[in-house]
């Protein structure tokens, strides 16, 4: 049975002509859904890797510098496993769209926070929005046709956040869970899409903090704004 490949994160990218976005694969019908010319890109608060374009497409999330023509990291969308709005300077300095990542080391968190030079809410939501699609268009496998039975009891806290379907959560994510649920919020009259809150059974209550949590698999939220 043929089983498709890893997602994976790439330090290399072909630009495009003009040197702001990647060469999309226009064979397999790729097409970009945003680019935004002034994203920071940080692994952790405390070391940027500078300031550069930000461009996600349909099958990927393209940060190229613009510092360093040779700088570049290139996302499979299916490597970003949660995504969400962050307003709180505990998480990131900046406002920012918060993700995890996929790793294969357990107990290991691999952290992304994109964060636009203008913090605006409209273009941190036009951020998220795009981050949703390419997540509704790229699902994780085994995703379809999950049902509750298969979700209840995975993971508590952070809305019902699930990590891993059917796999008990390691130290580190207990910890980021923990965090999570203490300032994650969904606003009221949110309404979800085909593949939105897959992992989140019970929506958590309005006014517990500054960010609003996403999943891989294209949940949605967003941050209240201040």
């Amino acid at each position: 049975m043929f089983s498709p490949p890893a997602p994976m994160m790439r330090q290399y990218c072909e630009r495009n002509e003009l040197g702001t976005g990647p060469v999309l694969d226009e064979d397999e019908g790729e097409e970009v859904l945003l680019r935004n010319e002034e994203v920071t890109l940080a692994f952790s608060p405390e070391s940027p890797e500078g300031l550069g374009s930000l461009t996600v497409t349909t099958t990927r999330v393209v940060w190229l510098s613009s510092e360093d023509q040779s700088k570049a990291f290139d996302f499979d969308v299916a490597y970003i496993c949660l995504h969400a709005i962050s307003k709180d300077p505990g998480t990131f300095p900046n406002p920012c769209i918060y993700c995890q990542l996929a790793v294969e080391e357990e107990d290991v968190l691999k952290e992304a926070f994109f964060a636009p030079s203008d913090g605006e809410a409209a273009t941190l939501q036009a951020l998220f929005e795009a981050f949703s699609k390419a997540a509704e268009l790229n699902p994780e496998p085994g995703d379809e046709g999950a049902g509750a039975g298969e979700e209840e009891g995975l993971g508590g806290g952070a809305g019902g956040l699930v990590f891993d379907h059917g796999s008990a959560l390691s130290a580190e994510q207990e910890r980021v869970l923990a965090h999570l649920d203490s300032v994650l919020v969904v606003p009221e009259g949110m309404e979800a899409v085909n593949g939105q809150f897959d992992d989140a059974d019970v929506p958590p209550e309005d006014g517990e903090g500054d960010l609003a949590n996403g999943h891989g698999a294209g949940a949605n939220g967003h941050a209240p704004s201040s």
